[in-house]
């Protein structure tokens, strides 16, 4: 999955933790018993068993987090994360009608939500809930469309969101409808697929460059790009350059799908220069083809992000050393489901490793508390609101590159021995990032 962050300048709601204090109370059972999850949603629930920070009396915010802290599962094969799914050959991936498509039907469910909200007397829905939703529905489906889920659940963490201004059985309602619209929307744009003509997909897309944009056109569907991130992606396209055009436009038509710019933020050239100088920093866990700094990054999205040069996504990234940095979305299942991920690459590390970890600074999250826990914790560094920023998350078409953070945030440290000793978190070190954070 891509960086994401979360600032106040997009949205009140998105900065502060989604999460009651109150626990479920609405049947989460409903969900845990689906029998569509894949062998390696499995295997992330057999590392959360597991996870000493769990008690069986905690309340957590979403029916994933309770999926993975309680569900008996059965460990099967070698241990795989689970990501964003992936489009089959058959179903051209390469298509932009597909595409525009795809896109139609994720607004289409996002005025479903919003129209379903204002039926409940709600003035609207939560701010960013369906970008939300959607990411973590995906979290644990690893099949079909990388965008909407095939099999769609209640979600505890949206519930939790609607009971701030409706009732509980009013919640339950609107998370049941979003769910099977989801599933209806999933359905329609599978039929569209199978009935859809192929076309070759470099004709089918235009493009109008000036010296400070590019224009990527494919019928009445258009986006732009600055034209310094258009150079750059045209230099790391690994496919055929004939289709770079239509790879364009694909690759930017699911990050604006997506929506949510919050959560594709990035952090300032000056900390990469500190984290690269001091802990020979040379991996990016949660990235993407637009907002990426080192060459070498994981990302959500295989199907578009590949031929830009992406590794694919981090949960079923490995790596036996190295120094890495993760700044993922700030949002508490994908958090979690990081943090499990990290703790496991540095079990079995054969080498050094090191992590710095860029969260929102909420101290009451499982992601948090399993981070303090892990065996390989080295400390946490606190970033005030208001004085320290983030790059854009539409940075590839935003003209203002710099926004404030209006939170806190960690830097946190995880680091095995090996890596302690060969990259120390040194005073001079935090100070030179403090600055680095503060100044662009």
């Amino acid at each position: 999955m891509a960086k994401r962050h979360a600032d106040d300048d997009l949205s009140n709601d998105v900065t502060k933790k989604q999460k009651s204090e109150d626990p479920v109370s609405f049947p989460a059972q409903e969900a845990t018993n689906s029998e569509q999850d894949s062998s390696s949603c499995a295997n992330l629930a057999s590392l959360a068993a597991h996870d000493k920070t769990a008690t069986t009396d905690t309340k957590f915010p979403s029916t994933l987090l309770a999926r993975l802290r309680w569900r008996e599962v059965e460990h099967v094969g070698r241990v795989i994360f689970p990501g964003p799914g992936r489009w089959s050959p058959e179903t051209c991936v390469d298509c932009p009608d597909i595409a525009v498509r795809l896109k139609e039907e994720v607004e289409r469910l996002q005025s479903f939500l919003r129209r379903t909200c204002r039926d409940y007397q709600m003035n609207k829905e939560p701010d960013w809930a369906l970008t939300r939703w959607l990411m973590v529905q995906k979290l644990c489906e690893t099949g079909g469309d990388p965008l909407l889920p095939y099999h769609a659940e209640i979600d505890s963490g949206l519930w939790h969101e609607l009971v701030k201004s409706v009732s509980e059985v009013v919640a339950t309602k609107i998370c049941r409808k979003l769910a099977t619209e989801a599933t209806s929307c999933a359905q329609e744009l599978r039929s569209f697929v199978s009935r859809h003509k192929h076309t070759s997909c470099e004709k089918s897309v235009a493009e109008d460059k000036t010296d400070t944009i590019v224009l990527l056109k494919h019928d009445s569907c258009s986006f732009t790009l600055n034209r310094p991130h258009y150079d750059r992606l045209e230099q790391e396209f690994k496919g055929n350059k004939s289709t770079l055009v239509a790879r364009l436009f694909l690759l930017v038509c699911r990050y604006e799908t997506l929506s949510g710019p919050g959560y594709q933020g990035a952090v300032p050239p000056a900390v990469w220069s500190v984290l690269q100088h001091h802990l020979q920093t040379s991996h990016e866990c949660f990235a993407s083809p637009l907002n990426h700094t080192l060459p070498s990054f994981t990302s959500a999205y295989t199907d578009t992000d590949v031929e830009f040069g992406s590794q694919g996504s981090f949960f079923n990234f490995s790596a036996k050393e190295g120094s890495f940095e993760a700044n993922p979305p700030f949002i508490e299942e994908i958090m979690y489901a990081m943090a499990l991920k990290i703790d496991n690459l540095l079990k079995q590390a054969e080498g050094p490793m090191s992590f710095v970890i860029i969260l929102p600074a909420w101290d009451d999250t499982p992601a948090y508390a399993h981070l303090l826990a892990s065996p390989f914790y080295n400390r946490t560094v606190v970033f005030r609101k208001r004085k320290h920023v983030y790059i854009d998350g539409f940075q590839h078409r935003a003209k203002n590159q710099i926004r404030q953070s209006q939170a806190d945030s960690f830097v946190v440290f995880l680091q095995n021995d090996a890596g302690a000793a060969k990259w120390p978190i040194s005073d001079m070190f935090l100070r030179e990032l403090q600055s680095a954070f503060e100044h662009v």
